[in-house]
């Protein structure tokens, strides 16, 4: 008996895994981040990519697979304007941005005066150990390996951390944002972001980026109406709903050829049913 619907999520899967999973599946969806379409498969999912969607790629922030707590109203507070932060690299940080980040902020705070510092790191993080001994003598709050980052996201003022979903969930949740890269799939959703005003870019966080890192930190500790602009425009563009939507759709392009095991042309008819 075939499967109803696979969902497929990973980077090197060959022709032939495709091949072995359609010929199981009424119906192959795959998660993809560079724009590409690997065959065979009936649907792309791609919220990371800004481009408009398709009748065979449900792709845009609209469709961000955030988990059911980023679609609830942000929590709004007053910003003392010292603003808090939250450090968040991802939970692993093999090149240890987060000591780099937090150098920015200790720089920046002894002159313009930051809120409540708290860091997020992985259990399995390599630098886990320097990280813990550095928020001790400072005073940050160090959070290690918490499933649900939304509560985090809701008591700061800001975030400084990667691109990814991790950016997407401070949309949702309506916090401004200083996003690095740490990957090459990040890049075309963090790049479109800040060009609409949702988060403040930096390319990487290596040596040479520590200016950049700097100078990007500074401008949103200053500036508190920024800091209210970056998490609006976020959290318009990001609603935390996506999920729904992408279940929606394949439920839609099953129910609209029921019983039907053939691929090929079938798919390009169901573009309204999908939208």
């Amino acid at each position: 008996m075939a499967a109803q619907l696979a969902i497929v999520d990973g980077y090197d899967f060959g022709e032939q895994f495709l091949a072995d999973v359609a010929a199981g599946s009424r119906l192959v969806a795959v998660l993809e981040d560079f724009g590409r379409s690997p065959e065979p498969a009936d649907c792309y999912i791609s919220p990371a990519l800004p481009d408009p969607e398709t009748a065979t790629r449900l792709s845009g922030p609209q469709y961000a697979l955030l988990g059911p707590a980023y679609a609830s109203d942000p929590v709004t507070r007053p910003d003392s304007g010292l603003p808090r932060i939250l450090v968040s690299h991802g939970l692993r940080d093999g090149s240890n941005a987060t000591a780099r980040t937090l150098d920015a902020v200790e720089a920046i705070g002894a002159v313009k005066g930051v809120g409540d510092i708290a860091v997020l790191l992985g259990a399995d993080a390599p630098h886990l150990s320097a990280i813990e001994a550095r928020c001790s003598t400072a005073g940050y709050s160090l959070v290690v390996g918490a499933e649900d980052l939304s509560g985090l996201y809701d008591a700061a003022d800001m975030v400084i951390g990667s691109g990814g979903v991790s950016l997407q969930e401070r949309m949702a949740r309506g916090r401004a944002s200083v996003t690095v890269l740490a990957a090459p799939n990040q890049q075309p959703f963090a790049e479109w972001a800040a060009q609409k005003g949702a988060a403040l870019l930096v390319g990487e966080t290596g040596p040479c980026a520590v200016a950049s890192l700097e100078a990007a930190i500074e401008r949103a500790v200053s500036d508190p109406d920024l800091r209210t602009h970056l998490g609006r425009t976020g959290r318009t563009l990001v609603d935390g709903r996506g999920a729904r939507r992408v279940a929606d759709a394949l439920v839609a392009m099953l129910e609209a050829h029921p019983g039907d095991t053939q691929r090929g042309n079938r798919i390009a008819d169901q573009k309204s049913s999908m939208l």
